[in-house]
């Protein structure tokens, strides 16, 4: 029987390489967009309409010098192109455009490109009947911050002094309720509303505010140009950021095939991308690729003199190993789908023959085990409090409920068996109570511990100096005062310690007067997570 089930083994081996050569070697999956001896492309031309905004440097503007789009959509639609053999007629758009599915002047559009921050109502706008569209994976990552004249910049913290600033923020953003969080002191009457980003500059040129909202890789475009005009370094950008925006192509009419296969050419290039840090902002750029070269060399030239971003740290995305066309022929797909499908019968079959194999061997075993009597399962015996320290860790809960007639003088009459084969627990016994008691140890990293400590240290700080500042701000107003001042990442770190360490550990670092607080924050903290 042994050499039967074997030579079954060795049959379904053989089958299972054979059908992974097949499916390696299969047309679906090393299809190319070839050309011709005329020149003419296997997959045929077609045409969209792709919507670009007008005034969001450097991610989309309008170059009127240059009479042409330019910015990281420009390069990225370029690049469809020249890949796929696209026709891709670019479309005029404003803020006001935005998923709507058509461009300035009523053009029903394929697709749209600019710094639109993908969010959940975002996402179900665009899937409405007449839009059906999705966003395509993320491009960018980048967060709101406020640009400003230096000499304004210590009135922006929390104050009295806030109060008297007038803020910029543009109208339909996710920015407003974004600073409106984030400074509970900010009154509606303090708030300007803006039209676009060129308003934006224009009216913090003019004094007409204070303080312009936007998200960091616009500011940072603006920001050069205004200390230029002023001939001074006069203006500054605040360098933390109160968000974290991942922005995304969105094509529309995606359950028309056309649209589809656009939106997997878009995916397709961005996959094949590099993760690149500028400042605060992180963009997916095709390496050796001249469109995107220029990019970075004419839309990203403010940062030459901090950073190098062809060379600055970056997050390397998983690679095609070929350069080809990811959306072969429906007959390819139709013997790629008939090999999965001889794959997963004969892995299948496979799984069934080995688990019965090592069913009739262990059987086999038992049987001599027990012909032997040497078969005993290990286990651990716990006397009272008692344990063996040299058996393995054991982590065990015991409901302790104490009745005079079951126990004398605090130990347990009875032993309880433990099968602690393969385990890794420690023992703990808990409760002398009338009522069952179920207490469990946990333990929680010096890295989270250090990350609590700081934690209690930090609030601790901003909120002796909100008393000191703001005697009679309330504990809503204290909570986002402390959201505020804390990074978001260094919030997610907080949330993860106190999860594993309780409040009873934040108790031990934090004096009471100020322990409801932290704990109501590190909640709020908890829902937006």
């Amino acid at each position: 029987m042994k050499l039967n089930y074997n030579r079954k083994l060795n049959y379904l081996l053989a089958i299972l390489v054979t059908l992974i050569i097949l499916l390696l070697n299969s047309p679906a999956l090393t299809q190319t967009a070839k050309s011709s001896d005329d020149g003419i492309v296997i997959n045929k031309a077609k045409t969209y309409y792709f919507g670009l905004r007008r005034t969001s440097p450097p991610i989309s503007y309008n170059d009127e010098k240059a009479g042409d789009f330019k910015g990281y959509c420009y390069a990225l639609i370029k690049t469809l192109e020249k890949k796929f053999h696209l026709t891709l007629e670019r479309v005029e758009m404003e803020r006001d455009n935005r998923f709507t599915g058509k461009g300035s002047k009523n053009q029903k559009l394929d697709a749209e490109c600019g710094p639109n921050t993908i969010t959940p109502e975002r996402i179900r706008k665009i899937s409405l009947n007449e839009l059906r569209g999705e966003f395509s994976t993320t491009f960018g990552w980048t967060g709101a911050t406020a640009l400003l004249l230096n000499k304004n910049m210590q009135k922006l913290s929390p104050g009295p002094e806030f109060k008297k600033l007038k803020i910029g923020l543009i109208r339909g953003t996710t920015t407003i309720n974004l600073v409106k969080k984030v400074n509970p002191l900010l009154e509606d009457n303090n708030i300007i509303t803006l039209e676009d980003n060129k308003d934006g500059i224009n009216k913090l040129k003019s004094g007409e505010i204070d303080v312009y909202f936007n998200d960091e890789i616009i500011l940072r475009s603006n920001l050069k140009n205004l200390n230029e005009e002023a001939g001074a370094e006069k203006y500054s950008i605040k360098p933390d950021l109160i968000s974290n925006e991942e922005y995304g192509v969105v094509v529309y009419h995606t359950d028309e095939a056309k649209n589809q296969q656009l939106l997997q050419q878009i995916n397709f290039l961005l996959g094949e991308a590099e993760i690149k840090t500028f400042g605060g902002t992180k963009l997916k750029i095709l390496n050796n690729n001249p469109d995107f070269e220029y990019f970075i060399k004419n839309d990203l030239n403010y940062y030459s003199n901090k950073v190098d971003p062809t060379r600055s740290p970056s997050i390397i995305t998983p690679k095609s190993s070929s350069n080809s066309n990811p959306l072969p022929s429906p007959a390819s797909w139709i013997k790629t789908v008939f090999l999965l499908l001889l794959l997963i019968t004969s892995v299948g079959a496979l799984f069934v023959v080995i688990k019965r194999y090592q069913n009739q061997n262990n059987s086999k075993l038992q049987i001599e085990n027990n012909k032997r009597g040497n078969y005993q399962p290990q286990s651990v015996k716990i006397q009272g409090n008692k344990v063996d320290p040299s058996l393995a860790s054991v982590h065990v809960t015991i409901h302790n409920k104490t009745n005079q007639s079951n126990t004398k003088g605090g130990k347990m009459n009875n032993p309880i068996n433990f099968d602690q084969k393969n385990s890794n627990i420690t023992v703990g016994n808990q409760g002398t109570n009338t009522n069952t008691n179920t207490q469990q140890f946990v333990q929680y990293t010096s890295e989270q511990k250090q990350d609590l400590s700081q934690f209690a240290k930090d609030i601790q700080r901003i909120l002796e100096k909100i008393e000191k500042n703001q005697p009679n701000a309330t504990q809503a107003e204290k909570q986002n005062i402390v959201s505020y001042e804390i990074p978001p990442e260094q919030r997610s770190r907080i949330v993860r310690a106190l999860k594993a360490g309780g409040e009873k550990a934040l108790e031990e670092l934090l004096d009471n007067p100020y322990l409801n607080i932290a704990i109501a924050v590190v909640k709020e903290w908890q829902k937006e997570e």
